[in-house]
């Protein structure tokens, strides 16, 4: 293995990043709506003042930008895990067996039970998980053959 290897050491551990990402991204999201509602209540209430000077306006430049500059942070953070998803994407779609495919994208995308799962696909839960471990069976030997090389860094 790649001497870049992140933390996942089997395909499960690299599927299994994809709903915490989604978890992650929204915390930012909403990081980044309470940052802007700080940025405008700071605003007026600085603004607010009846007696502005060059200084007041400067603290609220200095401040805004200061949100600003975070705001950018959490939105290339949030560029980063949402490339990290479509990555987990790919590798579910680089799969040659359509059924594998649905089984990791309702287990590892949509957060479904094997139960849901084989319910939803009319087959029983010994067959989904035997279909699972195929799939990710699947994806190691690709991962060993060079295919999806840089998924498993």
């Amino acid at each position: 293995m790649d001497e870049k290897k992140k933390s996942w050491d089997t395909p499960k551990e690299f599927l299994s990043r994809y709903r915490d990402l989604g978890r992650s991204m929204e915390s930012k999201k909403e990081q980044i709506l309470e940052l802007r509602r700080e940025a405008v209540s700071l605003s007026q209430a600085i603004l607010g003042d009846r007696v502005q000077t060059s200084r007041t306006s400067d603290r609220v430049a200095k401040a805004v930008s200061a949100i600003a500059d975070l705001i950018a942070d959490i939105e290339r953070s949030i560029e980063k895990r949402c490339a990290a998803m479509k990555e987990i994407e790919e590798v579910i779609d680089s799969l040659p067996d359509g059924l594998q495919q649905e089984v990791l994208r309702r287990r590892y995308l949509l957060g479904q039970s094997f139960d849901q799962i084989a319910e939803k696909l009319t087959y029983s839960r010994m067959q989904i998980n035997r279909i699972h471990g195929k799939a990710l069976e699947e994806i190691k030997k690709q991962w060993e053959d060079g295919k999806n090389d840089s998924k498993k860094r």
